[in-house]
């Protein structure tokens, strides 16, 4: 894809959306991690790797099923 937009926040982009990005191609979400604030990040893809950007403070609802994933803990 040439654009992706996510309309809601995740913990974190996962590989599998930012690998259907075509060459040139942007992803935007907002990334709020388990503690801290969220921020809107631009993806883009140049020569097959991912660079990404922080754009500015935002909030938005987790999106279902891209909640932070539980770790190992003793």
């Amino acid at each position: 894809y040439n654009v992706i937009i996510l309309e809601g926040a995740v913990a974190a982009v996962p590989a599998s959306l930012l690998d259907q990005l075509a060459e040139g191609g942007r992803l935007l979400a907002v990334v709020l991690p388990e503690s801290g604030q969220g921020v809107a990040r631009l993806y883009q893809k140049n020569g097959g790797q991912v660079s990404s950007r922080i754009l500015f403070d935002a909030s938005a609802a987790l999106l279902p099923g891209f909640e932070a994933k539980a770790d190992f803990q003793f």
